[in-house]
């Protein structure tokens, strides 16, 4: 296990500026994911830390000492491509061994080590399968197997499961979760995909245009989120504009919303009179007969998704609004109601663009 920080990154191309001054710091032990869009800087970040691409500024320690100056090689990281990167001529066994290979492992050890990290990806009895006979779900845990073979002091994943069906990826998310508590080791994992994100990490930095936009738990990413920007990147989502009315209580606030007067949380220290997004997702969100406590509005469109119906409504501001409801009720499209926002779950977020 290792501890990660990073100071102060910087890498351009050109004129073009990729990152943009990342500050990070991963604790020993810990799935830490950088998530964002194609071009945030989530995959030069992930470069620069592995020794792939050198930084134009800035610092990367590994338990207090720096690894610039280090070959890819001497870092002791290891590394998932998203193209799994096989050996084609090379066995199952061969290309999980190749590491060990390189730094001189004496072969009864390596032997050993191989079986092991065959053993913890389930593919033991396809050792001496070529990549060319494999499915892409097992060339790419063949690919994880070579990552942990070597005892890395972190493991660094790029988009690993982006070239797999939904299955699949479902399936080996588990397993990469399973394998790095297995080995305690620090992982850095790079993805696109939210859910992935949630799923797996123990915290998850959001990019944006080479910077952090928000670092959290899953939970504070999803349910707290400091913009729209993480708000929209991390799950579905609706935003009302609201203006605070009064503090309710420590982080709570009576807040203007279409019209109508309800309670949200957010931030300390907001005063009557500010200006705030509110987000609700989907699932905070409930439909209760017109004249109900909440927000009036009008049901535009309801469509059976099979557990729930996904319903969207319009407020009198116009601002279309999305929720899913319980399937037992039927709803008529046109039909006036009232919109219930769960307060506890209505987050008050700073002003800004969406993703």
């Amino acid at each position: 296990m290792a501890h990660l920080e990073i100071a102060g990154l910087r890498k351009s191309h050109g004129a073009v500026q990729v990152i943009a001054g990342v500050d990070l710091a991963v604790a020993s032990g810990e799935f830490f994911t950088l998530l964002g869009p194609s071009g945030c800087g989530k995959t030069t970040t992930l470069r620069c830390i592995a020794g792939f691409i050198a930084p134009n500024d800035g610092d990367i320690r590994v338990d207090g000492a720096s690894v610039l100056n280090a070959p890819p090689e001497k870092r002791g990281f290891g590394v998932v491509f998203q193209n799994y990167a096989l050996f084609p001529h090379l066995t199952v066994a061969e290309n999980v061994g190749y590491g060990l290979k390189t730094r001189r492992v004496p072969w009864e050890e390596a032997r050993r080590r191989v079986g092991e990290a065959l053993a913890m990806v389930q593919l033991f009895g396809l050792k001496d399968r070529l990549p060319r006979e494999l499915s892409g779900g097992q060339q790419q845990r063949v690919a994880l197997a070579r990552a942990i073979v070597i005892r890395p002091r972190l493991l660094l994943l790029d988009e690993p499961l982006a070239n797999l069906d939904a299955k699949l990826r479902h399936e080996l998310r588990w397993l990469i979760r399973d394998v790095q508590r297995a080995q305690g080791t620090t992982a850095i994992y790079v993805t696109h995909d939210h859910a992935e994100a949630m799923a797996l990490s123990d915290r998850i930095a959001v990019m944006r245009n080479g910077q952090i936009a928000q670092v959290g738990t899953p939970r504070e990413i999803y349910q707290r989120p400091l913009e729209r920007y993480v708000a929209s990147f991390t799950g579905e989502t609706n935003t009302l504009e609201a203006r605070v009315v009064a503090e309710a209580g420590p982080g709570r606030y009576r807040v203007a919303v279409a019209g109508s007067e309800l309670e949200a949380t957010g931030p300390a220290g907001l005063t009557p009179g500010t200006v705030r997004h509110l987000l609700a997702r989907p699932e905070s969100l409930s439909l209760a007969p017109e004249g109900a406590a909440g927000v009036s509005v009008r049901l535009d469109a309801v469509v059976y998704v099979g557990a729930a119906l996904r319903c969207e409504v319009v407020t009198a501001c116009k601002q279309r609004v999305v929720l899913q409801v319980p399937v037992q009720r039927a709803y008529t499209p046109g039909e006036t109601l009232s919109l219930a926002i769960d307060p506890a779950q209505a987050w008050l977020m700073a002003p800004g663009e969406a993703a």
